[in-house]
């Protein structure tokens, strides 16, 4: 069946994409259109999310890649979905240096205003994976992380956000309780 040609094409894809670029760029399409289409499973909506995370190739694979993984999020928001788009647009942001500042504001506001506290989790969590060097040459605001992990109500979200923090206040000279 087609759904059976689906899934044995991604994972195909998943294995290989990660390392070859020509496989890559030859899959996306494909990959992109599984992962948006309608009819298509949440496991291999899955399936699918992480081989766009992988697609870190060049600056233009990343870029169609970071915007597929966006429109996923936006679009089917269940929080399985959801909260591996944030994973992968995290990895892929992290290993192609593409779209860094957009990712590190989805995952803030997501922190910020999302009202399920496991999707809360999983933006904390994808945001903890980004280096002190990374939220200094992307301009994120630290007084908005403290806000965040201030305003939480959730003491693993609060922890978590709080040891990118003190990292970068130790950079600064500056004293913070974790």
């Amino acid at each position: 069946s087609n759904q059976h040609e689906q899934s044995a094409c991604a994972h195909a894809s998943a294995s290989l994409s990660a390392t070859s670029s020509s496989m890559a760029e030859s899959s996306f399409s494909s990959v992109s259109r599984l992962a948006l289409a309608v009819t298509t499973p949440p496991r291999l909506r899955i399936l699918a999310l992480r081989i766009l995370s992988s697609m870190h190739h060049t600056p233009q694979m990343a870029t169609k890649a970071a915007a597929t993984i966006s429109s996923v999020i936006q679009q089917y928001p269940t929080i399985d979905v959801a909260s591996v788009g944030l994973s992968s647009l995290t990895s892929l942001s992290i290993n192609s240096r593409v779209c860094v500042a957009s990712c590190l504001s989805l995952l803030l506001l997501t922190l910020q205003h999302e009202a399920r506290e496991a999707m809360r989790l999983a933006a904390a969590t994808s945001l903890c994976r980004f280096t002190a060097a990374e939220f200094i040459l992307w301009g994120l605001p630290v007084e908005d992380l403290v806000a965040t992990a201030i305003a939480s109500d959730d003491p693993a979200i609060a922890s978590s956000l709080m040891r990118p923090v003190a990292i970068l206040a130790s950079r600064v000279g500056v004293g913070v309780e974790v």
